[in-house]
């Protein structure tokens, strides 16, 4: 799926979800995002406004170090300008680089563990993909044309480059874990680099 193959026009329509999805409900999210801006940056908001705006002077070389401050805090915002596709990119990393597995605060947790990894939007594309498809409920799994139709999929995308979105990822996380079946600690590293694996290296 490119990015720029992505449908225009296309309208979707938000509705609150299971509490057993609420880290995917977008109305709920949205709706604490425009509280907090009428609330704590004291913004009232205005037609001509952008519910994402621009936000500049994020300085993307202090993300990737371990310093304290990341100097996110000290972002403009242009209410009336889009923020752009690099902006989010840029916020995504500033928000998760120093979150560990267990939702702990680290610092440099992501930089250390993952060494010059950088998220991108192709982060939620992906993933919120293979979620959808194979691994939500099984009430709220959806079907492939489901899958292509809410991504934004062309009709002449080939099949191909389906299978790689869906099932690669999918076969290699298999073969992850069958390889650490003897882990003692087995339950908590599924999928993770184990005590011994750690050792070894």
């Amino acid at each position: 799926m490119k990015k720029t193959e992505v449908a225009e026009g296309r309208c979707y329509n938000m509705h609150y979800l299971d509490d057993s999805e609420s880290p995917l409900d977008v109305l709920i999210h949205l709706t604490t995002w425009l509280t907090y801006v009428e609330t704590k940056v004291d913004h009232k908001w205005d037609d001509g406004d952008y519910i994402f705006p621009a936000v500049s002077k994020i300085s993307k070389s202090v993300i990737k170090t371990d310093a304290v401050y990341t100097y996110c805090e000290n972002a403009r915002v242009e209410w009336g300008k889009k923020m752009s596709e690099q902006a989010v990119i840029t916020l995504l990393n500033c928000a998760v680089r120093d979150i560990n597995r267990n939702g702990v605060t680290t610092r440099g947790y992501v930089r250390q563990q993952w060494q010059g990894i950088w998220f991108t939007s192709h982060t939620f594309r992906r993933a919120g993909t293979q979620y959808r498809f194979m691994f939500a409920p099984p009430k709220r799994r959806w079907s492939l044309r489901m899958v292509k139709w809410w991504t934004g999929w062309t009709q002449n995308e080939s099949a191909e480059t389906l299978r790689r979105y869906l099932l690669d990822q999918a076969a290699a996380d298999e073969d992850t874990q069958n390889a650490d079946s003897l882990a003692p600690d087995r339950e908590a590293h599924v999928g993770r680099l184990t005590t011994f694996s750690r050792r070894k290296h």
